[in-house]
């Protein structure tokens, strides 16, 4: 069976019959988006076949939510930016596939102001509660909470120990969530 993490919309067209649409995007919590492109598309009068082709034609750049297939691994990577709320549903989505070899990687969120600390203990605490081959956190917010109910836990203090860790170890065969603020 091939890994599928698109996101599958079903939408009811404006003449009662439904339209499947397989999207390049990553996420339950993307439906929203899809909702609205085909609500705007409807508006202005544009074709369904049209709305459904842009839909799946559809690549999202920019670090967000991209799925990359690389020599060893299947990444999705989420790292423009990085907050409670978007960290909450990126867990929760990445929680929800089935693959034998989960990880995350995920860096620190930034601009936080006094809710930092106990922002970062929530992320752990979804952390511990989720099946996970391996988990890798990046930055010193991380550093302030307790991990000791992540399984496989590993902290760095900055991308360049995650990189230098990357070279050494040769992970492979996972399937590899990277979530963070951009500046880390």
């Amino acid at each position: 069976e091939t890994f599928n993490p698109f996101l599958k919309v079903r939408w009811l067209t404006p003449y009662g019959t439904a339209a499947d649409v397989q999207t390049r995007l990553i996420g339950d919590y993307n439906l929203p988006n899809v909702l609205a492109a085909v609500t705007v598309g409807l508006h202005f009068g544009v074709a369904l076949n049209q709305i459904n082709e842009a839909l799946e034609q559809y690549e999202p750049n920019n670090n967000r939510s991209e799925y990359r297939r690389t020599e060893k691994n299947e990444l999705i990577v989420d790292a423009y930016n990085a907050n409670a709320s978007s960290m909450a549903v990126a867990l929760d989505n990445f929680r929800a596939i089935q693959h034998p070899g989960k990880m995350v990687v995920l860096g620190e969120m930034r601009e936080m102001g006094a809710e930092s600390v106990s922002e970062h203990q929530k992320v752990a605490d979804r952390l511990a509660q989720m099946d996970l081959t391996e988990t890798w956190l990046v930055g010193n917010e991380f550093g302030k909470c307790d991990t000791s109910a992540i399984r496989n836990v590993t902290l760095f203090a900055n991308v360049d120990e995650v990189k230098k860790r990357l070279a050494e170890s040769g992970v492979a065969g996972r399937l590899i969530l990277i979530k963070g603020s951009n500046g880390t």
